[in-house]
C-alpha cells in the first residue's frame, strides 16, 4: 500500500514538473554555428533571426529611424520580453487604431508559422525598442519563394505578397507599448 502511494506520488511530481516545463518560453538555437538563428516553439513553430546592426547599413536598410541613438546587440531577455508584450497587448493595440476591426481570439495560433526578424536599438530618451517583423511561412512554398533571403536581410519588401504576408510590430522594451 504505502509503495503503491510512493509511486502515485513520483508520477504527479513528474506530470507536474513536465507540465511547468512546457509553459515556460525559452529561446532555442537550432544552429550551432549560427547563434543569430533562434526558435521559441512554445510561441511558433519556425525559426527567428537576430539582426544587431541593420541600422549601420544606410546602403540597403536606408537612413535609420529618427529617435535612433546606437544599436544594441539582443539578448534572450529582450526577444522574449518583447514577444510577450507582443502577445499580451496585441489586442489592445489594434482596439486603439481608429477603423481597425482586428481582433486575435488567440494571437499565439494565429501568428503560429510567422518566421520571425528581430532587430533593436536605443532611442534618444535611453529607452530599448525592438522590431519584430513577422513573415508568414504557412504556405512554404510561397515564403519560400518570396522569403528566400529571410536569413540574410531584414526583409521589407513591397508589393500585394508582402503587404498580406508581412507585418512589422515595434515594442517600446521600456513602456511596454507596441507599434506598427
Amino acid at each position: 500500500m504505502i509503495t503503491n502511494l510512493k509511486n502515485i506520488i513520483i508520477i504527479l511530481a513528474i506530470i507536474l514538473i513536465v507540465n511547468s516545463c512546457k509553459s515556460y518560453d525559452y529561446l532555442i538555437y537550432p544552429y550551432k554555428s549560427d547563434k543569430s538563428i533562434v526558435s521559441i516553439h512554445s510561441l511558433y513553430s519556425g525559426y527567428g533571426k537576430i539582426f544587431n546592426d541593420i541600422f549601420t547599413d544606410v546602403k540597403y536598410y536606408g537612413p535609420p529611424p529618427k529617435d535612433f541613438s546606437k544599436n544594441i546587440e539582443l539578448n534572450q531577455n529582450m526577444i522574449l520580453e518583447s514577444e510577450k508584450i507582443l502577445f499580451k497587448d496585441i489586442n489592445n493595440f489594434y482596439t486603439k487604431i481608429p477603423g481597425e476591426k482586428i481582433y486575435f481570439e488567440n494571437p499565439k495560433k494565429y501568428y503560429k508559422y510567422y518566421y520571425r526578424q528581430y532587430t533593436g536599438y536605443l532611442n534618444i530618451e535611453g529607452d530599448t525598442i525592438i522590431y519584430i517583423n513577422l513573415l508568414n511561412f504557412r504556405n512554404k512554398i510561397k515564403a519560400k519563394k518570396y522569403f528566400y533571403d529571410w536569413k540574410s536581410y531584414f526583409n521589407n519588401g513591397m508589393g500585394y505578397f508582402y503587404e498580406d504576408n508581412r507585418i512589422t510590430y515595434t515594442i517600446n522594451l521600456n513602456n511596454q507599448i507596441i507599434r506598427k
